[in-house]
């Protein structure tokens, strides 16, 4: 993995040399740095519930992205970024749609004077649920991908 150095990132890439894991790496690095970006803007206005958030979704991510890429890598060790962000991309928008479901269910039941340690409690499941979900999701659709002989002709 390259930190620094573009020209050098550039002509590995210009070169076709940059593989699948390192394309996967990078993806690893860049989850990692948005979590620890997160956690620092956690930590600077403290909240114990965004630091639990934040080490359950590095947690989860260092658990589930790595299950993914693996299945990709045993399937044909091809177009695993391509595959990843097409996949995980419909599977956001149907947690998108869950999470705004069960946040108007929530904030329905909140009006009844739910605790604060209830709201806590919701907060913290909804996120890592979510986040499990995520993955979940993920490594089961990477699981049934079946892929078909390469044809020259389109149908």
């Amino acid at each position: 993995m390259i930190w620094f150095q573009s020209r050098k990132l550039e002509l590995q890439i210009s070169k076709i040399q940059l593989t699948e894991k390192d394309g996967y790496i990078y993806l690893l690095a860049t989850a990692i740095y948005g979590y620890i970006i997160a956690l620092y803007s956690s930590m600077t206005h403290y909240s114990y519930v965004h630091l639990i958030i934040v080490l359950a979704h590095i947690g989860i991510t260092l658990v589930g992205l790595p299950m993914v890429f693996k299945i990709n890598r045993n399937l044909d060790n091809k177009d695993f970024l391509k595959r990843y962000l097409a996949i995980t991309w419909v599977i956001r928008m149907k947690l998108l749609l869950w999470f705004i479901v069960s946040t108007l269910i929530y904030y329905n039941i909140a009006g009844m004077k739910i605790s604060k340690s209830t709201q806590i409690s919701f907060v913290i499941t909804n996120s890592v649920l979510i986040s499990l979900l995520y993955y979940a999701s993920s490594i089961r659709s990477f699981k049934r991908l079946k892929l078909q002989p390469e044809t020259d002709a389109l149908v």
